[in-house]
């Protein structure tokens, strides 16, 4: 067996050496050829022939196959990672940092402000324990409904809370400012509130939707209110604001409300609010169970200078049947809206919903055929949740979710939708096995552009869990601890900063506190 004396011995004479090959140099077995770090110096041998016969193409250097034990002239990799230099790729994908061996494509992201799996986003991988909760304020233990909404433009959340027919609100900055919201009325036959139900949505910058069930004589209707998180009051105006058309043969019910807004800021109408409801009296039938109850829908117009010039739509459209235990989830798109509820034959029914504007009324179109359904499962689905996601080449991404099934606990799914102009459409295989959660509770997603994936938050009866997905659905690492407490009422999500770091709301028995998650690099 040849021994490494010989290409020494050879290399000492001074002899040129036409072509390494020629020698047998790149043919010797080296038992302790190890590429390891530093790629050309990983192997002393293989280092040797880089520097005694140098190759004439800077991209190609004497490395160790550590799959032969051979010395070869490979594609530059200085850091031995395997990815090859950015500048002598040749089609292959590059390294991005060919001076460290965990910077490269397809590395693990670690909560250090580098970008280990060369994607150009630092920390996307990463996601690290959560912080301590910290309490922003007490709520009240006698609330009989609690809803929370972030507003983005002005950086603010609200929780809106409701103790018998009261209302009291909590903005959320720097820090929570609690208030009552009072409803006082006007007008003649003022409809009179009772076992009223409220509904809150984000629109413009500092402004929220409020939607309330308001009951007189048996007869349920909404009224839909504007107000900033800096009001105290807001007046109700049952002829102009009221929803629904006179309750036939004076009597009507409805479900508890799901509301979205969309705000067009410049122009004299600025926020275009959508409201579906279940028709119907609340109940506590089981899961899924008969009868199904009707989707219902209308807009309203809120004035960007006065409430006096609100406009409510005349239309009232039916969508479908529901067998939700919830109201049906509306997301605002910008343009258009989406509703989306779970039908008896298993499937989930999501149509679009456009609302226009003209110079003596609001309209609302949609068809009830809708623009897309999720396949039957295997039982029939709640918890039905949308968040909106990217728009690129004219497409958005949507996510949708579900409880699959509707026991005590139950398996999450989400598939992710596009939608380009009135078309809709799913992707081929959901993200599933993601985590159980507690049916009557939406599974809420968030998504964060600066790292490319979304969240996905549900109550366990534990308390709050989060699964991180990257943006074709697939799920990336373990399901972790928000909030461990199994009081957990309602929370939202949000995204923050650069990379993936998050908070959430969290009501917590009577507390509302708000947690920070995530990736946050320590500053340097």
């Amino acid at each position: 067996m040849r021994t490494l004396v010989m290409p020494a011995l050879v290399l000492a004479t001074g002899l040129a050496l036409p072509a390494c090959s020629a020698l047998g140099l790149d043919n010797l077995p080296q038992s302790d050829c190890v590429r390891g770090s530093g790629g050309v110096t990983g192997d002393p041998f293989c280092a040797s022939l880089a520097t005694l016969v140098p190759t004439s193409d800077t991209c190609h250097t004497w490395q160790c196959n550590e799959s032969t034990h051979h010395c070869e002239q490979l594609a530059r990799d200085d850091d031995g990672d395997g990815a090859p230099s950015m500048m002598c790729a040749a089609g292959a994908t590059p390294d991005c940092d060919d001076t460290s061996g965990t910077n490269h494509p397809g590395g693990t992201e670690t909560c250090d402000g580098l970008d280990q799996n060369c994607d150009g986003v630092p920390d996307d991988g990463a996601i690290e324990a959560s912080e301590t909760p910290s309490s922003l304020t007490t709520i009240n233990a006698n609330a009989l409904q609690l809803a929370l909404t972030y507003q983005p433009d002005a950086d603010e959340a609200l929780l809106l809370s409701r103790v018998m027919n009261s209302f009291h609100t909590v903005t959320i900055t720097g820090a929570a400012v609690p208030h009552d919201l009072t409803l006082s009325q006007t007008g003649t036959g003022a409809i009179v509130p009772q076992d009223t139900d409220g509904a809150v949505a984000a629109l413009s910058s500092q402004r929220y939707g409020l939607a309330v069930r308001m009951t007189s004589a048996g007869c349920q209707q909404w009224s839909l209110l504007p107000f900033g998180s800096s009001t105290t009051a807001v007046t109700l105006r049952a002829i102009d604001q009221s929803l629904l058309p006179a309750c036939p043969g004076g009597a009507q019910q409805i479900t508890a409300p799901a509301i979205a807004g969309n705000a067009t800021a410049g122009t004299t109408m600025s926020d275009t609010v959508l409201v579906a409801w279940l028709a119907g009296a609340d109940d506590p039938r089981s899961c899924g169970a008969a009868p199904s109850r009707t989707v219902s829908v209308s807009a309203a117009v809120f004035n960007d200078r006065t409430s006096a010039a609100n406009r409510v739509s005349a239309d009232v459209i039916t969508l479908g049947d529901s067998v939700d235990n919830g109201p049906p989830v509306v997301l605002a798109l910008g343009d258009a809206f989406l509703v989306a509820y779970a039908r008896a034959d298993k499937t989930i029914a999501v149509h679009l919903v456009t609302v226009t504007v003209d110079a003596s009324a609001v309209h609302v179109v949609a068809s009830t055929t809708p623009a897309y359904v999720e396949p039957a499962g295997t039982a029939v689905r709640q918890g039905v949740g949308l968040a909106l996601g990217p728009t690129a080449s004219g497409a958005t991404a949507i996510a949708l979710s579900y409880y699959e099934a509707c026991g005590g606990s139950n398996d999450i799914t989400v598939r992710m939708l596009s939608r380009s102009g009135s078309a809709i459409t799913g992707s081929g295989t959901p993200a599933t096995g993601i985590g159980s959660g507690l049916a009557r509770s939406h599974v809420q997603i968030a998504y964060q552009p600066r790292a490319n994936e979304w969240i996905v938050g549900w109550r366990s009866a534990s308390g709050l869990f989060v699964q991180r997905l990257f943006h074709d659905g697939a799920t990336a690492g373990g399901a972790f601890s928000v909030a461990t407490s199994a009081t957990v009422s309602a929370f939202v999500l949000e995204p923050l900063g650069s990379g993936p770091l998050y908070r959430a709301l969290v009501v917590d028995g009577t507390s509302l506190n708000e947690v920070t998650f995530g990736c946050a690099p320590a500053a340097p």
